[in-house]
């Protein structure tokens, strides 16, 4: 049986581009942001603080796009 408290995680699907056009905070700890979260995107899911807790050592940051760029907030 693997040792899942020693392991480390890959995360594959970020949308780290598209939280940071529309203002949110990746580097606030994840209770922090999810109560300062207003508007488009509630409630934050997950923060670079959080998956480092999670001992999340690699990621795929991914860049979500729109044609026209209405949702944008920024």
């Amino acid at each position: 049986m693997p040792d899942f408290a020693s392991s480390f995680w890959f995360d594959a699907h970020l949308d780290l581009a598209t939280f940071a056009v529309n203002g949110r905070r990746m580097d606030l700890p994840l209770d922090e942001l999810t109560e300062a979260t207003t508007g488009l995107w509630p409630p934050a899911g997950v923060t670079l603080p959080s998956l480092s807790a999670g001992r999340v050592k690699f990621a795929l940051a991914t860049i979500f796009t729109e044609r026209d760029g209405d949702d944008a907030v920024g």
